[in-house]
């Protein structure tokens, strides 16, 4: 079980953070084959609050150049120092939402972002979108005609977004499912949407077994 957790530029960790403790925790008191690789547009992401995480993969376009390293010597293509992943091999790509002000939409617009999202969402495959995050994917057109939901304050102007762009909006539930995307409120559902993933890619004994290990029963 592989699961891809996309950090954008201005993410937030506490969205981030339940995706890796979760299923990091099912491998070592569970035994679960698990593992969460992390995605970037650059191989160090800053969060919203600054700090920086150095991710596993980074999400390029063929046509970009990197500066080198100590390692090459001038530029590179992307493609070649950082060789594509083949995202088939996922069975979830979970996105933490951020902040405006710290770029999190800025990136979320980059066309590979947009294109490795919309080349993802293949059943059986699990779409996790926190917070705002839900705006990211609407941007792709997935989300048209589809229930979803985003973060519910501020007058409401992200669920007024996830409407101009033609998504069914559920203003009553923290959490909503539609087919195999989820899409949550705001930051205090990473740790209940985490579980949810976790009982759709095993079972309700194994979300119960870990969560009384971690204290959540």
């Amino acid at each position: 079980m592989k699961i891809a957790l996309l950090l954008l530029d201005g993410f937030e960790h506490l969205e981030a953070a339940p995706f890796i403790d979760i299923f990091g925790w099912a491998n070592v008191t569970l035994g679960i084959d698990v593992e969460v690789h992390t995605f970037g547009l650059t191989k160090m992401v800053r969060s919203s609050f600054g700090t920086i995480v150095m991710v596993d993969h980074i999400v390029h376009d063929e046509n970009e150049y990197y500066d080198g390293d100590e390692d090459v010597t001038g530029v590179v293509n992307a493609a070649e120092k950082y060789p594509t992943v083949d995202m088939s091999q996922y069975d979830a790509l979970a996105i933490p939402g951020g902040f405006a002000r710290f770029g999190f939409f800025d990136a979320g617009q980059m066309p590979q972002i947009q294109k490795l999202i919309r080349e993802y969402n293949i059943s059986p495959h699990y779409l996790i979108a926190i917070c705002t995050a839900s705006i990211v994917v609407a941007q792709t057109g997935m989300l048209k005609s589809r229930h979803a939901t985003s973060y519910n304050h501020e007058d409401g102007r992200y669920l007024k977004q996830l409407a101009q762009m033609g998504v069914d909006v559920v203003t009553d539930k923290q959490m909503v499912w539609d087919g195999n995307i989820l899409t949550t409120a705001g930051p205090s559902t990473a740790v209940p949407a985490a579980f949810a993933l976790l009982e759709k890619l095993t079972d309700m004994d194994t979300v119960k077994k870990l969560r009384e290990y971690m204290g959540y029963a």
